[in-house]
């Protein structure tokens, strides 16, 4: 359900800002007669999820992916494309040091520590000293430090005149990468035929962003399949010379330093020789190898070898192609650097946004798998969004704040401003903000100054309820061993507090927020002049009970219900209610009806969800019957889910077959065991709705334990009554969205 106030237009407002300056080296190309540059992020169809994490181990470092595949769902042929790369990104790890740099040797030195002042606990910095020279303070442990500036250094000893600071020191909000890269990307099209977009260029670490724009020479038609490559080397690997002393591994000499290390350490790799045993870390010094521990020496007859071997993982970055998924099928959580494009972008013009939120919009923590139905492993803003057709740049980091963002968004409001072609952002943050204790005008106050920041560049803000946070002792199955996470998602808590206030419009009066219910003079909503929210989107009503909104309305239907259909862990969402936002049964009205004494079957359809009917035998999967394919073109097999009743049952797994994009039938690919009260079928999340009946005083009762919505329902379904005994009665049904797309950017 969308809240929304005043005489809003119809026509999109004219665009608030001209292109930025481009943050670092270089500028932001002009529009030129390009026209508006929209990011086709949520229009992208995931095939082969590649983008491979890669071992490093040779001459050279780097890291490149097989190619990510997309579908062209832009509406237009994509001839001209905006990339943007960046050498900063958005980390949710507590602050740490990284790096350390010495900035004056001093003399007379022969024993030095290194403290760091400002707070932080469990850090080990120490000195190198050569000569009575401080050369290198090498970074042992990098610590904890509490939020707020870089902390100080202090070296005390018996020489004098060493200083050093901190030269990384990443943590919660805006931070550099870890080293700088030699990139370039090119777009498939036809298939296995590559086109350079972006030729081989430096990104230097700390860059906010490094815009390219490129025409391909082969334009990508509407619905064809294309992909995208980066290649990113990011240094030279270190050589080492192993020494061994009797069996044991007693040191390690390094005889080239290598360079783009970007971990203060890195545990090295012993192959081939003969015996077992030897452990050795690598430290660095400004990005090279220059010291090496032995931890372990081992017993060996045959002297082996060591390399330095690590992972180039894929990040989220600050806005990373929607979709975009390691080799492994892991979505990208990792705060390491990458070569991924922080956005992709055509010139093809449509409706397009920004979403900013925390782990639940993004997706990812619980969020699961969702591929095959084209909008990737992201929450609710891709389910929702991209089944509209609307470009999403995905702005998603887990555990952030709304304060968070007022304190560290430079980089994005750069990339923002980088497109010509963003209607709008979606702000879905504030849970974190809640559950670490926020006052409700605390919580206000940040969600305003979020508001106000992006109403300064976008024509139009939207803001989401925020979900329930709860504990349950059976897996989120009933509603009764539910409890609230604190007090703050409790009865008369800030969650309730804060919903009722955004479902009333968010009033305010001036810059600062009125009373829900206020209609004091100069008091505004959602909608009306003066007041930065265009529209205000009730996620927490599809996930939420009705009874008891403090609580998750559970996956159940009379006595069938489905451990773990809500939430996996008690704040983030399941795939199945990521899907339950895009749409739900919300109401059931049984009109009419007498002489009932035997419950009929209650039977959905056209609900646009796809149905398919298990077998099994003696607890085994042994088939599945497709009843509907619920109208959906899929590009890919949707991911196939096994959902046991009442819990009873593990193990079984299936695929989808496709026939001209539609589902024509299954796969059993492990009957699994124990299922003896059935399954449901989950089909990339999407579950139809359920319900069983009940007959009271001879008509026929549909209370709200007795149904459940289901999830991705896109069209108020017939209800229809099989059997029984009774006549006359019908049922009719009412939907709900979280979001109505079409009000979006209108």
């Amino acid at each position: 359900m969308a809240y929304r106030s005043g005489n809003s237009s119809a026509a999109r407002v004219a665009r608030m800002h001209s292109t930025a300056s481009y943050i670092g080296k270089g500028s932001i190309p002009g529009q030129g007669g390009a026209g508006r540059y929209s990011p086709i992020g949520a229009r992208l169809a995931m095939g082969n999820n590649s983008y491979m994490d890669t071992y490093v181990n040779g001459a050279s470092i780097t890291g490149r992916g097989g190619t990510v595949r997309q579908i062209n769902r832009t509406g237009a042929p994509l001839k001209k494309l905006r990339v943007g790369l960046s050498g900063v990104k958005i980390s949710g790890a507590a602050n740490s040091a990284k790096d350390i740099r010495v900035t004056n040797a001093g003399s007379g030195y022969t024993t030095a520590t290194v403290t760091a002042s400002g707070g932080g606990s469990s850090y080990d910095f120490r000195p190198v000293i050569v000569g009575g020279q401080i050369v290198a303070i090498l970074n042992y442990s990098s610590g904890s430090f509490p939020a707020g500036p870089v902390p100080t250094l202090t070296i005390t000893g018996d020489g004098v005149g060493a200083t050093a600071v901190i030269d990384r020191f990443d943590g919660i909000g805006e931070a550099s990468y870890n080293y700088d890269q030699s990139v370039s990307v090119d777009i498939e099209y036809p298939l296995n035929t590559y086109q350079n977009i972006v030729p081989t260029k430096t990104i230097l670490r700390g860059t906010r962003l490094d815009v390219t724009d490129g025409e391909l020479a082969v334009e990508v038609p509407v619905g064809a399949e294309y992909g995208i490559r980066t290649t990113a080397t990011l240094g030279t690997a270190p050589t080492f010379n192993v020494v061994r002393t009797g069996s044991a591994i007693t040191s390690i000499d390094i005889t080239e330093a290598g360079s783009g290390l970007w971990a203060p350490w890195y545990d090295l790799t012993f192959t081939g020789g003969t015996g077992s045993g030897a452990t050795a870390r690598v430290y660095t010094y400004q990005g090279k190898a220059y010291r090496v521990d032995v931890t372990a020496a081992g017993n060996y007859t045959a002297t082996p070898s060591v390399v330095l071997q690590f992972i180039i993982e894929r990040p989220i970055v600050l806005m990373p192609l929607l979709g975009d998924k390691r080799q492994d099928g892991n979505p990208l959580t990792s705060g390491h650097p990458s070569a991924v494009p922080a956005f992709l972008a055509s010139a093809v013009d449509g409706r397009s946004g920004v979403v900013r939120g925390d782990s639940i919009a993004n997706g990812a923590a619980g969020g699961g798998d969702i591929s095959g139905d084209a909008w990737g492993n992201f929450g609710w803003p891709a389910r929702v969004l991209g089944r509209a057709g609307i470009g999403v740049l995905k702005h998603t980091l887990p555990g952030d704040y709304v304060s968070g963002y007022n304190a560290n968004h430079a980089a994005q409001s750069v990339m923002i401003q980088a497109l010509s072609g963003i209607d709008f952002a979606l702000c879905q943050m504030g849970i974190n903000d809640v559950t670490r204790g926020d006052s409700l005008a605390a919580v206000q106050a940040s969600m305003i100054a979020e508001w106000q920041s992006y109403r300064g560049v976008l024509p139009a803000v939207y803001q989401s309820t925020i979900t329930p946070y709860t504990t349950s002792t059976d897996g989120w199955v009933t509603l009764a061993n539910q409890t609230a996470f604190s007090a703050a998602y409790a009865s008369g808590g800030v969650r309730l507090l804060l919903n009722a206030w955004l479902r009333d419009g968010a009033p305010m009066s001036g810059r600062l927020p009125a009373a829900t219910g206020s209609s004091a003079v100069g008091t505004v909503r959602v909608g009306q002049t003066g007041h930065p929210l265009s529209l205000i989107c009730d996620i927490a009503a599809q996930v939420e009970s009705k009874s008891d909104p403090t609580k998750h309305a559970p996956m159940a239907w009379g006595s069938s219900y489905v451990r773990l259909g809500a939430v996996a862990d008690g704040i983030h969402l399941t795939d199945v209610y990521h899907a339950k936002v895009r749409g739900t049964v919300s109401a059931l009205a049984v009109v009419g009806g007498s002489g009932w004494t035997v419950a009929p079957q209650v039977v959905f359809s056209g609900h646009g969800v796809p149905v398919a009917t298990p077998t099994f035998t003696g607890g085994v999967l042994t088939g599945i019957t497709p009843v509907s394919d619920g109208g959906i073109d899929y590009d890919y097999p949707p991911i196939i889910t096994i959902l046991p009743l009442n819990n009873a049952g593990t193990g079984a797994t299936a695929t989808a077959i496709l026939t001209n994009k539609r589902i024509t039938g299954y796969s059993v690919t492990a009957g699994g065991a124990g299922y003896t009260t059935g399954a449901v079928i989950s089909h990339a999340g999407a579950v139809p709705p359920q319900a069983t009946a009940r007959i009271v005083g001879g008509q026929v009762v549909l209370a709200e334990a007795d149904w459940w919505g289901g999830s991705d329902v896109s069209s108020v379904p017939t209800v229809t009554l099989v059997g029984g005994d009774g006549t006359g009665a019908s049922v009719v049904a009412s939907i709900s969205k979280g979001i109505e797309p079409a009000l979006l950017a209108a």
